[in-house]
């Protein structure tokens, strides 16, 4: 049920963007090795997790209501 949630949480986020929560996320990768494996800056990495996680607290609450 976990795993459901999270995926559809995710669901709601750009292909890419979804990819970076998991391997921060779910796999544990660093900020380093994130930017490395997704071929992006760290400022770039940080810039979309920031954006996804509003988006993400947009639908939780969306799903309170």
């Amino acid at each position: 049920e976990y795993d459901e949630a999270v995926e559809e949480l995710l669901a709601c986020l750009k292909e890419d963007d979804a990819k970076i929560f998991r391997l921060i996320y779910v796999e544990g990768l660093s900020m380093d090795e994130v930017a490395e494996e997704m071929q992006m800056s760290k400022t770039v990495i940080y810039g979309r997790i920031s954006r996804g996680k509003k988006q993400v607290r947009k639908m939780m609450q969306k799903r309170e209501v």
